[in-house]
């Protein structure tokens, strides 16, 4: 008869682990069974995030004017580094204003632009057209 080892399968432990820290985060109970999420399950899981806390709240309709206050300052931030030459860090902060609003049709010109400069047509290429 041959022995078993202790250590057991290495693959199903490595497998399972996210799923056994899953359920000691939401006090999964001795029948195993799933449960519904409740109101302090949710809030158990907010307060694992990293860079919040509860009394930092941020409203929705503050987080979106702060966005459009920002992507602008991404986009002035970006044009400065592509008028300097430094591409790289253009390309960064005008992906960033970009992307925090997507409306803003002079990031991707500029966008398209470095992307040029850097040797990346079918980026620039991209670029230009989300510009229309």
């Amino acid at each position: 008869m041959k022995e078993q080892k202790k250590g057991g399968n290495k693959v199903v432990k490595v497998l399972a682990a996210p799923f056994k820290a899953l359920g000691r985060l939401f006090g999964r109970g001795d029948d195993h069974k799933l449960r519904r999420t409740t109101e302090k399950d949710v809030e158990k899981f907010a307060s694992g995030r990293r860079g919040t806390s509860p009394g930092r709240a941020v409203t929705h309709r503050r987080r979106k004017s702060n966005a459009m206050a920002s992507a602008k300052e991404h986009l002035a931030t970006g044009r400065s580094y592509l008028l300097e030459g430094r591409i790289n860090e253009a390309i960064t902060e005008l992906s960033t204003a970009a992307s925090l609003d997507r409306q803003l049709t002079e990031a991707h010109n500029l966008l398209g632009v470095a992307y040029d400069k850097k040797g990346l047509a079918d980026q620039a290429r991209d670029s230009y057209e989300r510009a229309r």
